[in-house]
């Protein structure tokens, strides 16, 4: 909330600045091509302008779309793995040793991960390890049936899904806004606030000023919002790792998962 009334006050700060700052020289130097000059040139500016900003909002929307469904495919895959050793007909140490070392990556991907992307610092290892550790238990599996062979290969795919979709969360956390956009994005508000000086301060006009700064405000800030998907206020939440805690008996009844259940 302080987030958006900062973008929203900062936007309304610097337009009607420019705008004042540029109306009490304008009162100086104004002339009757003026005004014509500086049409022609907010249509020009503010579509370039405009044109940034869709750019980048439309970049940082494909991201956060891209963690949302790498987090959906991983939780699936998991919820896939998790269920398909018990189909699979494995040993009772075995079944358990999977779905333990599920429990342990869920806890390690959700509960540690999450945070650590958010904060820039990637993928954390552990999550790593025991996704390895899961590949080693599943290729040392000796199927002896064709349902047996069937399941192997899903779950062998599973943790295909896995990896994958880790890298692409991976990816994703360290893109992010590049500093360079912030630049044009408010030079170009400025500049457009400057142009309409040839315009008298009526307060009608003062009025439309702000709601051209409060838009883009708006604009600006769900840029900033959706530029780190892993972090409020845009952040993607593991739903569907959520989803799975929750109605699995065991997973929601594990120690290791409370900071899912909160």
């Amino acid at each position: 909330m302080l987030l958006a009334f900062a973008y929203l006050i900062g936007t309304n700060v610097l337009v009607l600045s420019a705008y004042g700052g540029a109306r009490f020289l304008h009162r100086r130097y104004a002339d009757d091509e003026l005004k014509d000059l500086s049409l022609s040139l907010i249509f020009r500016i503010s579509a370039l302008h405009s044109l940034i900003l869709a750019l980048v909002f439309a970049q940082e929307m494909i991201t956060y779309r891209s963690v949302s469904l790498a987090e959906r495919d991983e939780a699936t895959a998991v919820a896939s793995l998790y269920y398909d050793i018990g189909r699979y007909g494995a040993d009772d140490a075995t079944t358990e040793t999977v779905r333990t070392d599920l429990t342990a990556y869920i806890a390690d991907a959700v509960c540690t991960e999450w945070s650590s992307l958010s904060d820039g610092q990637g993928l954390v290892l552990d999550a790593w390890m025991d996704r390895e550790r899961l590949l080693g238990t599943i290729l040392d599996l000796e199927p002896s049936t064709t349902r047996q062979r069937y399941v192997l290969d899903g779950m062998l795919r599973d943790l295909e899904i896995i990896e994958q979709s880790r890298n692409a969360r991976g990816a994703v956390s360290s893109v992010g806004v590049t500093a360079i956009f912030w630049i044009p994005a408010i030079l170009g508000l400025a500049i457009v606030s400057i142009l309409y000086s040839a315009y008298s301060a009526k307060p009608i006009h003062i009025i439309l000023l702000s709601f051209y700064a409060t838009f883009n405000g708006i604009v600006l800030l769900m840029i900033h919002a959706f530029g780190n998907p892993y972090a409020a206020p845009g952040q993607v939440t593991p739903s569907h790792f959520e989803a799975l805690v929750a109605k699995d008996t065991a997973l929601s009844a594990s120690p290791d998962l409370a900071c899912i259940r909160r």
